[in-house]
């Protein structure tokens, strides 16, 4: 019976069409961690408890509301993409202002990996700093790696990023556990 419920399963390819819904899923997680999850509270920290925790919770409810009225949008349109819903639903215009937007956002973010990533390898790694150029260098390496994944395989990045958001969450659990000794509540 059992044999035959996964037959089933993988003949009517609902474990494949699950797994594909998952990668994209975690695909939007990954992407909101990383800026929203990780950098927003670490940057809102520095302001202290209360007005970070307002800043933060008042962000969740923007986020919230964006993302119900960004399906809302797409369930009443053939769009498969904002800037196609910007130029279906309100014209040329505001498809070219999203696109600027969009390319300025993008290049924040790619300099914040950019930068972060460099900073984590020469913390990790405290000899490198002792090479010429090693900054350079690193940002360089990992800016032709991770463009190379992304252009050439994105079905490998898509199907990997399932494991990588597992990661993710295993080492933000070992960080919260190592440093939980250091946390003072009567800093709050």
């Amino acid at each position: 019976m059992i044999v035959a419920f996964q037959t089933y399963l993988f003949r009517s390819n609902i474990l494949r069409k699950l797994f594909h819904i998952l990668s994209f899923a975690t695909l939007i997680t990954g992407t909101a961690l990383g800026g929203g999850i990780l950098g927003l509270p670490i940057l809102a920290g520095t302001a202290g408890f209360m007005p970070s925790m307002i800043c933060l919770i008042f962000m969740w409810c923007f986020m919230t509301v964006t993302g119900w009225l960004i399906i809302y949008a797409f369930s009443d349109s053939n769009a498969s993409d904002y800037a196609t819903l910007y130029k279906e639903k309100l014209g040329s215009v505001i498809k070219n202002i999203h696109a600027v937007v969009f390319l300025i956002t993008m290049y924040g973010l790619l300099v914040a990996y950019l930068s972060g990533i460099s900073g984590t390898i020469l913390n990790l790694f405290p000899e490198v700093k002792e090479i010429p150029f090693s900054t350079q260098i690193i940002i360089i390496v990992f800016f032709i790696f991770a463009t190379t994944l992304v252009v050439f395989s994105f079905n490998f990045m898509r199907k990997c990023n399932t494991f990588l958001n597992v990661f993710m969450f295993i080492v933000f659990a070992f960080l919260i556990i190592i440093t939980f000794k250091y946390i003072k509540p009567d800093n709050l």
